[in-house]
Order: structure tokens, then sequence, then C-alpha cells
């Protein structure tokens, strides 16, 4: 008899950068992500042909947008300090984002080069800074994008289908 279903929470989901190589890589979590957001989703194909008269459709690529706010902090250098000096070099990130902590089994989630296409702070008086950003995946430079699935020691990542 099953004892309940297990339930993940959401702010024990991860996103870390990797501060290694891409095939030995050292995952650093950004500690100071706040709010956190992925969607994922496939574009659409146009398939429709003579035989059927109905309109037909095909999912193609998977599109990946990830959007969060990080608490501003000068002295995050694995976070806040890192998203910016990416956004103002307009340069990718080996981002690793997780539905649950590192080394634990079944966290899921993408890893894929990133840029952050968004870097926006709302200044308002009676708020802490927190930067608004959006990461989406980008021409890679380290390797292809993939799926990921932790385990209590590793981390398996398989290339992603169409």
């Amino acid at each position: 008899m099953s004892t309940g279903a297990k339930v993940k929470f959401g702010f024990k989901g991860v996103i870390a950068a990797n501060g290694g190589t891409y095939a030995t890589p050292t995952w650093s979590a950004m500690n100071n992500v706040a709010e956190a957001k992925i969607a994922m989703s496939r574009a659409e194909a146009e398939a429709s042909m003579r035989a059927y008269p109905v309109k037909l459709t095909e999912s193609i690529m998977r599109e990946i947008e990830f959007e969060g706010t990080i608490r501003s902090d000068d002295g995050d250098t694995n976070g806040y300090i890192l998203m910016e000096a990416a956004f103002i070099a307009n340069a990718p990130l080996d981002v690793l984002i997780l539905d649950g902590p590192i080394g634990t089994n079944g966290s899921r989630g993408v890893r894929c080069d990133m840029k952050v296409f968004k870097w926006e702070e709302d200044e308002g008086l009676d708020k802490l800074d927190y930067r608004a950003f959006t990461l989406k995946p980008c021409i890679p430079i380290n390797g292809a994008p993939a799926d990921a699935v932790a385990g209590a020691s590793s981390i398996t990542y398989t290339a992603m289908s169409a």
C-alpha cells in the first residue's frame, strides 16, 4: 500500500552555474535567486496534407525559458555578479536547472549554455534591490543542451530529442 505521493517543493529547486570544465563540472548553486520559473514548451510545425481533411501539426524544437529574481549582492560572485557580468559581456553560462537538490535521486531538469536576455531592477522605496532576469538557451560553446537527472553521487545528461 502506498504511503502517499512524493511531493517536490519549489524552494528546493536549484539553478547552478558551472565553475569547472564542461566534462568535469563544478556546480555552484545561485542561492540568492528568489522567485524562479522554468517554462518548457514545443514549437509547432504545419504538417497538413491532402490525404486528411484536417489541419495537422507536429511538435518540433523545444523552447526553454528560465525567469527569476536574484537579490542584488556585490559579494555574490557565484550568482549576482556572475549573471551581471554575463549580461554585460553577452556571454553564455553553462547552467544546470533542477527541480530538487543536486545529489538527490530523481531531481530532474536541464543543462545548457544560456545567455541572460533580461536584467532589470525595481528600485522602489519600499523594496530591497532584486534583479529580474531571463535566461534562454543560446548557441552552445560547451556542449549540446541536455536533459539532466540527478543521482546520489552523479548527474546523468541525455541529449535532448526533437
